[in-house]
C-alpha cells in the first residue's frame, strides 16, 4: 500500500501533476550544448530546462518552440518531440539571482536547473544597489543571437534555497568551486561532515545550496548531471523546496536522510509530532523539505512510484 506523508504546517500546498508527457510551449531564452539542452520561457515566465539531444542545431535564441516532454527527476525535462514555430524578439522569465555583477554589467540567474546570464545596461539594474543573491525576479528581456538584455527587473521577494548547476572545479575541506556561465565561478561553503560524492574537475553537476542575507551560499545537496534519469532517482528544487527521489538511509533521531544514485544524502528535521512508523531505511520514496529558520525541515514524504502520476508540470498555465 503506498505511503504519503504530508506535514501540514507547510507554508504552501505541494501540487501533484501528471509526469508524464506533457505538451508545452515558450521562447528560447539560452541554450547549453554540454547538456544538449535549451532553456524556454512560456507566456507566464515560467521556465524550464529541455533536454534534447539532437535536435539543438536547428534551434536559435528567440525561436517560438512547441513540444511534449516529461519532467525528470532533476526538475528538468526530456523532449519526446520539439519544432519551431516561428521567432520572437522579446520575452518574459523569472528566476532567481545568482549573481549581481556590476562590473559586467551582468546578472546571473537559476531557472528551471540552468544558470544563465541576463546583460543590462551600464547604470540600470546591475549596480551595487540591484538585486542580491537569492532574490526571486521577473526580468523582461530583448533576445538576440548575442543573448538576452533586460529592459526591466522586478524584485518579487526572496527564496533562501536555489539550484545551481554548472561544471565542478575542485573542492578543498570547507569549499566547493563551481564553474557557470560564460568564465563566471561561484564559491560554495561544504558544511562540516558533508558528504561529497566522487567527483572530478569538469564534471557537469547539480547543487542545491542555501543563500544567507549577505548572499553566500552553503552546500544542502550536489550530483551529478544525469539527463538519461534511467534509475529515475534525483535532487531538484522545487518552489524554494529541496526534492529528493531515493532512499531512505537513516531514519530516527528526529532526523531523516534520503540519498539519490550518484549524489550527497540530504537531510532533513522531523517536525515534532510528525508520525513516520509506516516507513523504513531503504524504502524508496519522495521527500520533500523546506528551509524553516535556517535548518532544513521535512514537509513532504511519500512512497516513490516511477509510475506515479506525481511531480510533473501538467502544461503551461
Amino acid at each position: 500500500m503506498k505511503r504519503t506523508l504530508l506535514v501540514v504546517a507547510a507554508t504552501a500546498a505541494v501540487l501533484a501533476l501528471p509526469a508524464t508527457a506533457s505538451a508545452f510551449s515558450g521562447v528560447a531564452v539560452a541554450k547549453d550544448q554540454a547538456r544538449h539542452s535549451v532553456v524556454v520561457a512560456a507566456r507566464d515566465g515560467l521556465v524550464r530546462t529541455v533536454r534534447a539531444p539532437g535536435r539543438l542545431g536547428s534551434i536559435r535564441l528567440g525561436h517560438g518552440l512547441s513540444y511534449s516532454a516529461r519532467r525528470l527527476s532533476d526538475g528538468t525535462f526530456r523532449a519526446t518531440s520539439i519544432h519551431s514555430t516561428g521567432v520572437a524578439r522579446r520575452a518574459v522569465l523569472r528566476g532567481v539571482v545568482v549573481r549581481n555583477e556590476a562590473r559586467r554589467h551582468r546578472v546571473l540567474l537559476t531557472a528551471g536547473g540552468s544558470v544563465f546570464s541576463v546583460r543590462a545596461p551600464a547604470r540600470g539594474f546591475a549596480s551595487s544597489h540591484g538585486p542580491r543573491a537569492g532574490d526571486r525576479v521577473e526580468a523582461r528581456v530583448k533576445i538576440s543571437a548575442g543573448g538576452l538584455s533586460a529592459t526591466s527587473l522586478t524584485t518579487l521577494g526572496h527564496d533562501s534555497t536555489l539550484e545551481l548547476e554548472g561544471i565542478f572545479l575542485s573542492a578543498t575541506a570547507d569549499t566547493l568551486r563551481l564553474a557557470v556561465e560564460h568564465r563566471g565561478e561561484v564559491f560554495v561553503a561544504i558544511p562540516a561532515g558533508f558528504q561529497l560524492p566522487q567527483l572530478q574537475p569538469g564534471d557537469e553537476v547539480e547543487l542545491i545550496v542555501t543563500a544567507d542575507a549577505a548572499g553566500a551560499f552553503t552546500l544542502v545537496s550536489v550530483q551529478t548531471d544525469d539527463e538519461n534519469d534511467n534509475d529515475h532517482e534525483g535532487i531538484g528544487e522545487d518552489h524554494g523546496r529541496v526534492e529528493v527521489h531515493g532512499a531512505i538511509t537513516q531514519l530516527g533521531g528526529g532526523t531523516i536522510t534520503v540519498q539519490a544514485n550518484g549524489a550527497s544524502p540530504v537531510v532533513c528535521a522531523v517536525p515534532a509530532g510528525v508520525d513516520l512508523s509506516g516507513f523504513k531505511v531503504t524504502d524508496r520514496v519522495e521527500l520533500k523539505c523546506a528551509d524553516v529558520n535556517g535548518t532544513l525541515t521535512l514537509v513532504r514524504l511519500k512512497q516513490d512510484d516511477e509510475g506515479d502520476d506525481d511531480g510533473g508540470d501538467g502544461g503551461d498555465r
